[in-house]
């Protein structure tokens, strides 16, 4: 398989690295994505596209996350 671009839904969510040579079957490659979660609050879906020459075509990933309010340091 060859990962040729990862696509993302939101500018929040950031794809930094995926494997550019050819993934061979039954090995394994890495994806990272950075989200940032600065102005979002509550529970967040977001999903990355995975651009590949795979016979089932693209890939999906998603991935859940909780931004919990910050609370100011009370000294």
């Amino acid at each position: 398989m060859i990962i040729t671009n990862v696509e993302v839904t939101c500018g929040c969510t950031v794809p930094k690295g995926w494997p550019r040579n050819l993934i061979m079957p039954g090995r394994k490659g890495e994806l990272d994505v950075f989200f940032d979660s600065t102005g979002k609050l509550g529970k967040q879906n977001k999903v990355v596209t995975v651009i590949s020459n795979a016979v089932a075509g693209n890939s999906q990933v998603t991935f859940t996350a909780t931004v919990l309010e910050t609370k100011p340091n009370q000294h």
